[in-house]
């Protein structure tokens, strides 16, 4: 996972700038008749940053539970069609 943190770190900021813009909504919206979609807003990032990380931990799980042949894992340069004929 930590692996997938180096790689995309821009994606990793752009959540974090995303919640902390629905932040600065919520706060600025308490009391007004903003202060739903204040809430709304940071509610659903912060969900949505919960919900994506989940299925990327499965995801990650998955491939490297499939990339497994026989105790051995293969190596990623090499495509599976051409491991095969080896």
């Amino acid at each position: 996972m930590t692996d997938w943190f180096t790689e995309n770190t821009s994606i990793v900021w752009s959540w974090a700038a995303l919640i902390v813009v629905a932040a600065i909504i919520f706060g600025v919206g308490r009391g007004t008749q903003y202060q739903q979609l204040g809430v709304g807003l940071l509610t659903a990032s912060i969900a949505l940053l919960v919900c994506m990380a989940v299925f990327e931990a499965i995801w990650q799980a998955v491939v490297k539970w499939l990339a497994t042949d026989n105790g051995k894992e293969t190596p990623k340069s090499t495509p599976k069609h051409r491991q095969r004929g080896q």
